[in-house]
């Protein structure tokens, strides 16, 4: 079973950093498109870029990782 995963407290976080899609989009080392097909759950984020995401943009300790990749749509 597919998950659909509701990346708002993501997206939040990224904007409140001051970092657009194309910055993120290029931290990650991926095209924009394919970053904003992750936002919409029409891709999947791997684990290298949760890690990137956590680490070098959001600077958040990994025991949050659940709070910004993980709450399932309702």
């Amino acid at each position: 079973m597919l998950y659909i995963f509701d990346y708002s407290n993501l997206i939040k976080a990224i904007f409140d950093k001051g970092f657009s899609s194309k910055d993120v989009a290029e931290i990650l080392e991926i095209p924009e498109r394919n970053y904003l097909l992750k936002l919409n759950n029409q891709e999947e984020f791997t684990q290298r870029e949760i890690s990137i995401l956590v680490e070098n943009v959001l600077k958040l300790p990994p025991e949050s990782i659940p709070e910004y990749f993980f709450q399932k749509c309702k």
